[in-house]
Parts: C-alpha cells; sequence; structure tokens
C-alpha cells in the first residue's frame, strides 16, 4: 500500500480549505477503486485516500520543485503520513465534543464561513458560492466541514492553559540556540508549465511552447491552463533557494523576477518555470524577533498539551493503518 500512498500526484484542484470542497474527478485520475482507497479507520469510520489528498496539494507541488526520486516519494509519504494522523485525531476530538454539552451556534459557524472566505479572497460569500457552484461544490458540506473544525477548535482549547511568562533570559537563550532559524533564507517564488513524458506529442508541443515563451513571455500562464490544465494556475508558491532540485538551480543561478527558463527535464517529463518573485536573504537581530521567540515557547508549551491530550484519546479508541 505504501508504494500507492506516495505514487499518486495530484491533479487540478480548486484552493483547498477542506477535504469536501473538492470534485472527486479534480483529484486524480485513477480508478475509482485506488481513489477510495482506505488509509487508516478509527473506530470503525475510514479515512480515505480523497480525505487526504486535498490537505496536502500544495505542499506537494512544492515537494516536486525541491526532491526528486526517494527523496521526493520520502517527502511525500512523510507529509501524508502526518495528515492521516492528524484526521485521526481530529475524528477523535470530534467525538468527544458530541459527548459533552456543547453546542456551536448556526450563527458562530456563519461567522466563520465569511472569515474563511474573507481570507481565500472572495469579496462576498456569494461570490464565493457561485464558485463553488461552479466547481460543482456543496457549499453545505463545506458548512459542515467548517464545523467540525470548530468542534476541534473548541476541545483544543478547553485543554490548554498556559500560566506563566517567558523571562528574557529565556528567550535570549532561545535566540542564541536557533540563531539561524531567524535569519530568513533566499526565496524564489516559482509557477510551472508540464508537459507529461507520455503525452504522444510532448516533442511538438514542447517546441512550440517553447517558441510562443520565447517571443511573448507574458502569455506563460495562458500556456499553463492550455497545457497543464492540471496545475492549476501552476504556482508552487515560494521555495528556499538552496532547496530547489539540481535540475531547477542550475538554470536560476541568476535570479530575476518575470524570468523564464526551459525546456528542462523533470523525472521524464518536460517543463519550464517562471520566476514569480525573488526575496534575498536576511539576517535577523533579537529585538525584531523577541514577540516570534514568546509566541515559539508558548506554541510548544501547547503542542505539548495537545500531544499528552491526543495520546489519551487515542488510548481508548481503535485505529488502524492500510498503509
Amino acid at each position: 500500500m505504501r508504494a500507492f500512498f506516495v505514487s499518486v500526484f495530484l491533479t487540478g484542484i480548486f484552493l483547498s480549505v477542506t477535504a469536501s470542497e473538492v470534485k472527486k474527478s479534480e483529484l486524480v485520475n485513477d480508478t475509482e477503486k485506488e481513489f477510495n482507497s482506505i488509509v487508516a479507520s478509527v473506530n470503525g469510520e475510514a479515512i480515505t485516500l480523497m480525505d487526504v489528498l486535498p490537505l496536502t496539494k500544495n505542499k506537494e507541488y512544492q515537494f516536486y520543485a525541491a526532491y526528486s526520486g526517494d527523496r521526493l516519494k520520502q517527502a511525500i509519504y512523510n507529509l501524508r503520513k502526518k495528515t492521516v494522523d492528524d484526521l485521526i485525531d481530529h475524528k477523535l476530538m470530534q467525538e468527544e465534543y458530541r459527548k459533552q454539552n456543547f453546542k456551536i451556534s448556526n450563527r458562530d459557524i456563519e461567522r466563520e464561513l465569511d472569515a474563511v472566505a474573507e481570507k481565500m479572497g472572495f469579496r462576498s460569500r456569494e461570490e464565493w458560492v457561485l464558485k463553488l457552484q461552479k466547481e460543482g461544490i456543496s457549499f453545505e458540506s463545506l458548512k459542515q466541514d467548517v464545523e467540525k473544525n470548530m468542534m476541534v477548535q473548541l476541545m483544543l482549547y478547553r485543554q490548554i492553559v498556559i500560566d506563566g511568562e517567558e523571562t528574557p533570559k529565556e528567550l535570549h537563550k532561545y535566540f542564541q540556540e536557533h540563531r539561524q532559524d531567524f535569519s530568513k533564507p533566499e526565496k524564489v517564488g516559482l509557477a510551472m508549465l508540464k508537459i507529461s513524458a507520455t503525452d504522444p506529442e510532448v516533442e511538438k508541443k514542447s517546441k512550440l511552447i517553447s517558441e510562443t515563451l520565447k517571443k511573448s513571455p507574458a502569455r506563460f500562464s495562458e500556456m499553463v491552463k492550455q497545457y497543464s490544465p492540471e496545475l492549476g494556475e501552476g504556482n508552487l508558491g515560494e521555495i528556499d533557494r538552496k532547496l530547489l532540485r539540481h535540475e531547477f538551480a542550475a538554470v536560476l543561478k541568476k535570479i530575476e523576477k518575470g524570468m523564464i527558463a526551459g525546456p528542462l527535464q523533470m523525472d521524464g517529463d518536460v517543463v519550464w518555470l517562471k520566476v514569480m518573485s525573488h526575496k534575498p536573504a536576511k539576517v535577523a537581530d533579537f529585538k525584531s524577533v523577541e514577540p516570534q521567540i514568546r509566541e515559539i515557547l508558548r506554541s510548544k508549551r501547547r503542542e505539548k498539551v495537545v500531544q499528552e491530550y491526543s495520546r489519551k484519546l487515542r488510548q481508548k479508541a481503535v485505529i488502524e493503518y492500510y498503509f
């Protein structure tokens, strides 16, 4: 099962916040049986690949720009394994919520939906609903997922009580021990256009794309939509330059925003890259990152509480993995 668990590459997903926000036909091109493969179960409730993929999609795109071969497979496996574990913990917390005398009001759910819509860049709820309808996505199922997420947050909130303040000595010690973590690495924002090696017209299309981009670089997004619809907008996000896979790093030695590189070979496929943004490295000082360090230390304390809570819930549950 593990080999299959790391082999599926996502295609054509609308910006995902929850699993129900994605149509099945947009996720994979594999068989119905494979798509609905059960990867785990918790108290008899199945978790399928369909539940996992929408939540890992964005990060997996970045992995394809940073890793290849076995490192790529392992990175995807680790990401999906963690996502499965998170889904298990969330289901257990939702069960605990239902055992309590709690009630999340419809008004609170509506407010949260408005907040999600705003975060996703929609000017109104109506605009979001119309977009979902065009994508064939049920708004009611999305609303149910938002409610479930609120259940989890409520149960976690009840567990997390942090007393005391971090001392200046603790803050400075952490900065000294993790100074490199606060020195922002050089980052490059990339978009990708890809032609599969299995495409019978790969040579013809590659030649046409290269000629078109040479004459009109501004048509990159248009070409992505035409030849790589499975990549959506083609945006890979910002990636640490030092983490770029060697094929990409080799052609991005001198980076300029808007530049296009390619055609390149990526695991047999033919790809072109466009530099969407470039941020040079930056060294931080203690004063500028002190609030961040304070929050990191608090988060670590909260994380310990959450891990202990999850451990206790898991002790009472029947959990099985199938990969």
